[in-house]
């Protein structure tokens, strides 16, 4: 796997962000992400924009695995490159998205092993994410059951293995020590419909965790192409949370 560091021109320590690309979890790359990460890098965060196995070879969870690799990366390479593991942020759009808020969530190691995390991420301990920021979220992919690109992904349908689709699904991780989540959402989102971003307020909520959302009127292409107003929203909200 590969990332490209994006360092901010300001003095160190610089916050780490993780910084995660969509595409169904079966395609694209990281650098479509290289806009929004000098954005990021700009604004002074120091931006981790990283790639990971792609699906079907392999499937789930090997995608959560590269995230927390990609972890574990910042924490052995933070006094290299000054970087502050207690303010770590996470954002990611669509799939991607989905990788940011699950990583972020996945605490504990009895939280990792539910998810279907072999041995050596259930374990070993990761710096916590401390923000996080999802556009265009899939995070309840119960919901999915007929979807191909949902299937790809897991492996197995829904009516083969109902409790994968629960276990594969962020929304079902959240805890009163789940970090503050950024959510943006287009109203014309056709593959991923922004009843994905409430119902994940309405359980964040519920935990007593601060949340906070945007809804534009784009699709979810647009959302991620066009959406400036929702990057400066996540940008005033990832330097808020994070002390940037």
């Amino acid at each position: 796997m590969r990332l490209d560091l994006y360092l901010p021109c300001r003095p160190p320590p610089y916050v780490p962000l993780l910084l995660i690309h969509g595409g169904g979890w079966a395609s694209r790359l990281k650098e479509d992400m290289h806009v929004i990460a000098k954005f990021l890098q700009e604004a002074g965060m120091a931006v981790v924009n990283i790639s990971y196995r792609l699906a079907p070879d392999p499937i789930y969870p090997a995608q959560i695995e590269d995230c927390l690799e990609a972890l574990d990366w910042i924490r052995n390479h933070a006094s290299k490159y000054n970087l502050d593991i207690e303010r770590i942020g996470a954002m990611g759009y669509s799939a991607g998205a989905h990788l940011a808020a699950f990583v972020a969530l996945l605490q504990t190691p009895a939280q990792r092993q539910r998810a279907g995390l072999t041995a050596p991420w259930v374990k070993k301990s990761y710096p916590a994410i401390k923000a996080v920021v999802a556009g265009g979220a899939p995070l309840d992919l119960t919901v999915y059951r007929r979807s191909p690109i949902v299937r790809r992904f897991l492996g197995r349908t829904y009516q083969e293995d109902p409790k994968l689709y629960e276990r594969a699904s962020p929304i079902f991780y959240i805890t009163p020590n789940s970090p503050p989540f950024f959510l943006y959402h287009g109203k014309r989102d056709q593959l991923v419909e922004i009843e994905q971003m409430y119902k994940m307020e309405t359980a964040l909520k519920s935990a007593g965790i601060a949340v906070e959302t945007h809804e534009s009127r784009h699709g979810h292409v647009a959302s991620f192409v066009f959406n400036r107003k929702a990057i400066q929203q996540s940008i005033d909200f990832l330097k808020r949370k994070l002390r940037v």
